[in-house]
């Protein structure tokens, strides 16, 4: 038997690391996976801190804490009453109905902290407005009384068209036909306390509107200045 040359030797050797290379390489993969898993299962098994939105009221803000079985997080609100008063303007009382229509048999209203102090400074300068108006002797003009008279009118129409139909209700009960009146009453009032004061008026050119909205501020801060406003603490929970 011929033994095999060194050429034929250094063939072989060549071949076998060859081979031992494939090998490593190929198999590299799954061992890195392999060593990956358990910290990648350690990691999913590990709870996460909640976010700041999930802690935080999106209504108020404020930070809340929740467990995990709650769906939503409670919200602080503003309970009203219709026989409540929410504040004062020169010893007038202002309630529920002069913040938002109240049917007849409504008990208690519920708003956010932001509605309620929102439609209470809405309230505040319409009772402003109204006394400050009387005080100085304006009224609304012929036209103006007819604008305001126009949303009854429109309510009553719209009832008796439902009655027609076998309908005893009304989208638009007692309660929203005087809270609108009283909204445009009061912005009618003002533009007429404004143009006394400032022959401004409003209008639809630019430049004209920015100082008759200058001059309507100045009024109400001079009202505000004027008027004795007392606001009395609200009922509030979750």
């Amino acid at each position: 038997m011929k033994r095999p040359t060194p050429f034929q030797y250094s063939a072989a050797a060549i071949i076998g690391l060859t081979l031992v290379s494939v090998l490593w390489f190929t198999r590299t993969p799954a061992r890195l996976e392999t060593a990956a898993a358990p910290a990648d299962q350690t990691q999913s098994a590990r709870p996460t801190r909640p976010t700041a939105a999930e802690t935080e009221d999106p209504l108020s803000g404020k930070p809340r804490i929740r467990d995990a079985s709650q769906t939503a997080p409670g919200v602080d609100v503003v309970r009203l009453t219709p026989d409540q008063v929410l504040a004062t303007v020169n010893k007038e009382p202002i309630q529920l109905r002069h913040l938002m229509p109240v049917g007849e048999d409504e008990t208690e209203s519920v708003l956010t902290p932001e509605e309620y102090a929102s439609r209470l400074q809405r309230a505040i300068d319409i009772e402003v407005v109204f006394q400050a108006a009387r005080n100085a002797g304006v009224e609304l003009t012929e036209a103006q009384q007819k604008r305001r008279d126009a949303i009854n009118a429109g309510s009553q129409a719209e009832l008796a068209h439902y009655q027609k139909h076998g309908l005893s209700w009304s989208t638009n009960g007692p309660g929203q036909v005087e809270f609108e009146k009283r909204l445009l009453s009061a912005q009618m009032l003002e533009q007429n306390m404004v143009a006394k004061a400032s022959t401004l008026n409003p209008s639809t050119d630019p430049a004209i509107q920015s100082r008759y909205e200058l001059a309507r501020l100045d009024l109400l801060k001079q009202l505000h200045a004027a008027a004795n406003v007392t606001i009395t603490e609200s009922s509030t929970g979750p």
